[in-house]
């Protein structure tokens, strides 16, 4: 998505375009990695200096619940966020060296599996998060490279 159509989707939801929320949005459009709330602070402030960071953790709820941002589960549990097309479920790729987000589909295949698990388990299955960890083509040559993860 670009900046245009997440502002469009905003507005077509009922929410008022604000500098601080045009800051966050422009933050996520041409970020092509994973941002914590910090770090779009931080990136955000350039635009809207009297930006905070309650500002920013709203904003990025108002996002997700449009269905444009994504909050990221890291591995040592701290979340960060990524803007996301709207519509199906997304699954994500996530680079550990630059963190990289590609979001891929496939949701036949795990919604397959997911009603499999429910199956053998009974257990009811309400939502799921997929996110796959590795490393993206570059930086997999540095790591091969540097001989060590």
């Amino acid at each position: 998505m670009d900046e245009k159509e997440v502002i469009e989707t905003l507005r077509a939801s009922g929410y008022k375009l604000t500098k601080a929320r045009r800051a966050v949005i422009r933050v996520l459009v041409q970020s092509r990695r994973k941002l914590t709330a910090q770090e779009i602070l931080e990136k955000g402030k350039e635009e809207d200096p009297k930006l905070g960071i309650v500002t920013v953790y709203r904003t990025l709820e108002i996002l997700g619940e449009i269905g444009v941002a994504k909050r990221l589960h890291g591995e040592s549990g701290c979340h960060s966020y990524a803007l996301s097309e709207p519509g199906e479920h997304r699954h994500y790729l996530i680079c550990k060296g630059c963190g990289a987000v590609i979001e891929f589909e496939g949701y036949e295949e795990i919604g397959a599996l997911l009603s499999r698990l429910e199956k053998e388990t009974g257990f009811q299955i309400t939502d799921h998060w997929l996110q796959v960890f590795g490393y993206c083509p570059r930086c997999r040559e540095r790591v091969n490279e540097g001989g060590g993860k």
